[in-house]
């Protein structure tokens, strides 16, 4: 039995109830009530309007699939932008290896050709990704979107209800890690 009093009305408990029970209507309506505004808040993380559309899509498929537990925590509005926004974060750690790291080779990073540490691009590139891996998730997180995404430091702070000094704090973070995990591959100042 649902708690109504985690929602804030009726019709909200009405909706989670109907959907549980395999409702199709019920979640039709749900689909329709929030699939613009949760596309709105994945392409504002993501800058992709297709890629927004599916991270909603999938949030409600898998809602769906598992309708019969579904037992949102709080308003369905805040709990299917919780979902969404954690997708589309997701997706974003996926890309930084599509991609690439395009815009760590930016960076005016240089490989040396001479003596015994000198690594090929596709080297550097695998221990950038070893690096960052190995950064704490938030911090990953944050040096990402900043690097790999492009978003500005207070455009971060927005979206992950932080101050923008954290995600300098963080930043800053990320690149002394980066720098002591990546000396010994490297020639002196080229970092």
């Amino acid at each position: 039995m649902i708690n109504d009093n985690k929602y804030h009305d009726n019709e909200e408990a009405s909706l989670v109830n109907a959907v549980r029970h395999g409702d199709k209507d019920a979640f039709a309506r749900l689909y329709r009530r929030y699939f613009s505004e949760l596309c709105d808040i994945s392409f504002y993380l993501t800058r992709d309007k297709e890629v927004a559309k599916e991270m909603v899509q999938d949030t409600f498929l898998v809602i769906w699939e598992r309708r019969e537990d579904w037992q949102p925590k709080g308003s369905i509005r805040s709990y299917l932008f919780r979902a969404v926004k954690n997708r589309s974060l997701d997706y974003l750690k996926h890309v930084r290896v599509e991609r690439g790291w395009q815009k760590m080779h930016q960076m005016d990073i240089t490989v040396s050709d001479a003596g015994e540490e000198s690594m090929s691009q596709e080297e550097l590139a695998a221990a950038i990704d070893r690096s960052v891996d190995e950064l704490p998730e938030k911090c990953r997180i944050i040096f990402i979107m900043n690097r790999n995404q492009g978003f500005t430091y207070g455009e971060i702070a927005e979206i992950q209800g932080i101050s923008q000094k954290t995600v300098e704090t963080q930043i800053g973070r990320a690149l002394k890690k980066l720098k002591e995990s990546l000396a010994r591959h490297l020639p002196p100042h080229s970092i």
